[in-house]
């Protein structure tokens, strides 16, 4: 039914049944520069809300970057503070962008940015 529900084209994909390859499938959708995938036991229904059944399972992307500054709550952060971030590069240091952080991580920052 679902594979019916879906158009060809747009953000959900229909993927045939594949069990025990998962590692593979989140693998390719990593290539593909997916979201990720999700994960359904094969013997439980299509229902509405969150169930143990469904799980999802997100390609994350990582990078090292340095921290060279934290700056004021705005609202391009949502009214958080944040860390400015650099990378390095074979001139020095690039701004990269800003990443927001929560109360808890700006007073652990406390003890080592003036």
């Amino acid at each position: 039914m679902l594979r019916e529900l879906l158009p060809a084209a747009g953000p959900l994909v229909y993927v045939q049944h594949v069990e025990r390859e998962g590692e593979r499938l989140l693998a390719g959708a990593r290539e593909l520069r997916l979201e990720g995938v999700v994960a359904k036991r094969a013997d439980s229904a299509y229902a509405p809300g969150r169930t143990g059944s469904w799980l999802k399972f997100k390609v994350e992307e990582t990078a090292d970057f340095v921290v060279i500054g934290v700056a004021d709550p705005s609202k391009e952060t949502f009214g958080r503070a944040s860390l400015v971030l650099a990378t390095g590069t074979n001139h020095g240091l690039r701004y990269t962008g800003r990443a927001a952080i929560g109360r808890n991580e700006l007073e652990a920052l406390a003890d080592v940015v003036p």
